[in-house]
């Protein structure tokens, strides 16, 4: 009996000490996405045999779609994606939600699928009131702006490109603003707005 016991608790200990270097390798990988995504894959793909645990498996896949996408890898499987959702969507924090929905929107955007794209983009936007990452709240309203600039709905994309601006401010994320400034700038041209086409 006290064999058992010993062999449970030594097990523990090793999973607690395996989990816990799988959660702050996962912390460093996040930190690279955006300046390395193709390293971060590299990275991420060399650890995922050691991940067990569900919170691990989701966070693994999360950062991986973002790290593919930043590396202009456009993925129409929603497989990798559908992990993280699956648990985030139960478990995770609204920042973790916003990121598994919005990324779950960009596979169906990928595949050409607009209607269940913005669907998804609708259900990350639930989660903004207690969201705090400001350039994940930004990227999505980008890309409502995008879709409404397809659909012709010019106020609609302006609403939702000034409000991506305004987030991406807040993080001050300096490439991204310029993206949101020249967004607006094509909204305005679009709306034969000389003076804001100017301002932007």
């Amino acid at each position: 009996m006290k064999y058992i016991f010993k062999l449970s608790l030594i097990l523990t200990l090793f999973c607690i000490g395996g989990c816990d270097r799988n959660s702050s390798e996962l912390d460093e990988i996040s930190l690279s996405i955006d300046k390395e995504p193709e390293l971060a894959i590299e990275r991420l793909n060399s650890i995922r045999h050691r991940l067990t645990s569900q919170s691990e498996k989701a966070r693994y896949a999360l950062l991986m779609s973002m790290a593919m996408d930043r590396a202009y890898i456009d993925y129409t499987s929603d497989s990798l994606i559908s992990v993280a959702l699956e648990y985030y969507r139960r478990y995770g924090s609204a920042d973790d939600k916003l990121k598994a929905y919005y990324f779950h929107a960009l596979v169906f955007g990928n595949r050409g699928e607009r209607e269940t794209e913005m669907e998804y983009l609708v259900k990350a936007e639930h989660q903004v009131p207690k969201a705090s990452d400001h350039t994940s709240i930004g990227r999505l309203y980008a890309a409502c702006s995008a879709i409404y600039y397809t659909m012709i709905d010019n106020q609609k994309s302006l609403e939702y490109a000034k409000k991506a601006l305004e987030q991406y401010k807040l993080a001050k994320d300096d490439t991204r603003i310029i993206q949101a400034e020249l967004r607006l700038s094509d909204c305005f041209n679009r709306a034969e707005e000389p003076d804001s086409v100017k301002k932007y």
